[in-house]
């Protein structure tokens, strides 16, 4: 049966035939396949969105006191314990990170680079059902139009709006740190020491991928600095807490940090909230899919 299979593919191919049609789209997908310099599959979607897949896996979300505290010790260039430990006590009663628990992630596909601004323009174009909200690029400081850079200044509905147009999504919280700190529970995208260079802070917003050194296990760019990211998730406690003092469940999560934010904030496990109808200068997206990006 295989043998006539072939055969008939030969002979359509002989005149002319295109054939990829015949070919399911999981198989065409790995055909096309490229492998990332970190060993992971990556491929165009339909809109042109170069996806790396993440296999499933497990890891420890959230961050110890003890470590978070080392952590800021170390990045704060005083090495300020007092200041460190007033952040943690904020920290622990507001985002709740210290309650570290192992999440087990089903495998699902991410953008490698966040959302630019040439690929969210056809967004805010007026189409027959809904359109994006017009942003002014350049109305934040040290921001301009150039079409590489990531696009900021997104609600979370815009954002999920866009993704959706895409059959995406925006990534859950717990995929998005999966992507960041991978198995090894890294304090930083690139590893446990934070490397200045790596996120251009205070520089504004950059062409996305072109730090080379900001890139995660998974060989995503960009998790750290640049433009802090949605996630799909509202604000809630990682396990049921009865000393959780974090905001009602309407506000939702941002990850990453941006060029404008805080060393701490640039980490992997940090996690800050904002309304959702929400827009800001430093924030941005990218998105991700559960299946094959070049299946329905």
């Amino acid at each position: 049966m295989k043998s006539r299979i072939v055969l008939l593919i030969s002979e359509l191919l002989m005149f002319g035939f295109v054939v990829s049609a015949l070919i399911p789209s999981s198989i065409r997908a790995q055909e096309i396949l490229t492998p990332t310099p970190e060993g992971h599959s990556s491929l165009k979607d339909a809109s042109g969105f170069e996806m790396v897949y993440i296999p499933a896996g497990k890891f420890e979300m959230g961050i110890s006191r003890d470590n978070f505290l080392n952590v800021c010790t170390t990045v704060l260039k005083a090495g300020d314990t007092n200041r460190c430990i007033n952040l943690a006590d904020v920290t622990q009663k507001e985002t709740d990170i210290f309650q570290v628990h192992t999440v087990e992630v089903s495998a699902f596909w991410m953008d490698k680079y966040e959302v630019t601004i040439e690929k969210y323009a056809i967004c805010m174009q007026p189409g027959p059902t809904r359109y994006c909200l017009k942003i002014v690029n350049a109305s934040g400081p040290k921001l301009d139009d150039n079409p590489q850079k990531p696009q900021v200044g997104v609600d979370w509905y815009d954002a999920m709006y866009f993704c959706n147009t895409r059959r995406a999504r925006l990534a859950t919280e717990a995929e998005w740190e999966y992507a960041a700190k991978g198995p090894q529970n890294n304090n930083f995208p690139w590893g446990n020491t934070f490397i200045e260079a790596n996120v251009a802070p205070s520089t504004g917003t950059y062409p996305v991928g072109s730090v080379l050194a900001n890139k995660s296990w998974s060989g995503i760019y960009d998790l750290s600095g640049n433009a802090a990211e949605w996630v799909e998730d509202r604000l809630v406690e990682y396990v049921p807490n009865d000393k959780w003092m974090g905001a009602d469940d309407v506000m939702h999560v941002i990850r990453g940090g941006s060029w404008a934010n805080r060393t701490i904030q640039l980490t992997t496990f940090d996690r800050e909230f904002v309304e959702p109808s929400s827009s800001d200068y430093t924030i941005g997206f990218r998105c991700v899919r559960s299946s094959d990006p070049l299946g329905d």
